[in-house]
């Protein structure tokens, strides 16, 4: 099948189109940066196409022909947004999907997958929840049969958040908890979700269905670390730092040009999240998905 991504160079979407690659089909990527986007993928047969979501100009005519789309974007230093330069869940997430989706429609594409994420419905005020609905809103009304993914914390080697704490437990005695640590997740490994977002492109379903997915065990934040912790054969002492604190520093760090953190990011941190999967296991009940230590091997 053709399938266009959008957000193919990012770590989730890299995983993607491999996986799509090793079956078969032929891939063409969205990318803001065409050289970036050939030297990742390099020596494979991967179309790029250089052009940004907020602009439909720039990628309307790279849709025709295309089966199936995968809006699995994010913006640059997600979860921290930068409003100057646009990067932002309501610009990115919800407005660029919605581009997207009304391209894809006029385009004819029978198929569009959007990657939203846990715990995303209607009521909640986060602007990270507001812009993930609207975007599975304009999805679904776009005309288009729309597969919904809203996956946990995805994992795995060169993604950003959970390499930079595994650096940080290799190296130092102590590692800072922000807040309680009690916040639940439930990892998902990258390889993992691109597997089923490669089962849900071989079959175009009759009718929109939504799966919530996240790995096959749900444990707090600072379980995790310490899981991590003894996987790496270190003992650490975890030290909580109070939410509260964290927020009023990262309140000044939003100022600067490039933010490393911001309030809104600290929240989006520290999230608790529960799944209910049932509806993927069984839709999905041969894909086996990596506990966190089956997922930590690969690094």
């Amino acid at each position: 099948m053709k399938i266009f991504i959008s957000g193919g160079t990012g770590f989730i979407g890299q995983a993607i189109a491999k996986a799509l690659l090793r079956q078969g089909h032929a891939v063409r990527v969205l990318s803001r940066g065409a050289k970036k986007a050939k030297d990742l993928f390099l020596n494979q047969s991967v179309e790029i196409v250089e052009g940004n979501l907020q602009d439909p100009q720039t990628f309307a005519k790279a849709l025709e022909g295309m089966e199936v789309v995968i809006q699995c974007a994010q913006f640059p230093g997600h979860p921290v947004e930068n409003p100057k330069k646009g990067y932002t869940y309501w610009q990115v997430d919800a407005l660029g999907t919605g581009n997207l989706a009304k391209a894809a429609k006029l385009a004819g594409v029978k198929h569009f997958i959007y990657l939203s994420g846990a715990g995303t419905d209607g009521k909640r005020s986060e602007p990270w929840f507001k812009a993930k609905w609207y975007a599975e809103q304009a999805v679904r009304g776009s005309g288009i049969t729309a597969t919904i993914l809203r996956p946990s914390w995805v994992y795995g080697p060169g993604d950003k958040s959970l390499n930079r704490m595994i650096q940080m437990l290799r190296k130092l005695p102590l590692f800072a908890l922000i807040g309680s640590g009690k916040n639940h997740v439930q990892p998902i490994f990258v390889d993992d979700l691109a597997e089923v977002i490669a089962a849900c492109v071989s079959t175009t379903p009759q009718e929109d269905q939504i799966f919530e997915i996240g790995g096959p065990e749900e444990m707090t934040m600072k379980e995790m670390l310490q899981r991590t912790a003894k996987f790496l054969g270190k003992k650490r002492i975890f030290i909580p730092i109070p939410k509260i604190l964290v927020k009023f520093g990262a309140f000044f760090l939003q100022f600067l040009p490039n933010p490393p953190l911001n309030p809104k990011a600290v929240d989006f941190i520290t999230m608790d999240v529960h799944l209910n999967a049932e509806s993927f296991k069984k839709t999905f009940p041969n894909i086996h998905l990596k506990t966190l230590e089956e997922g930590l091997r690969s690094y």
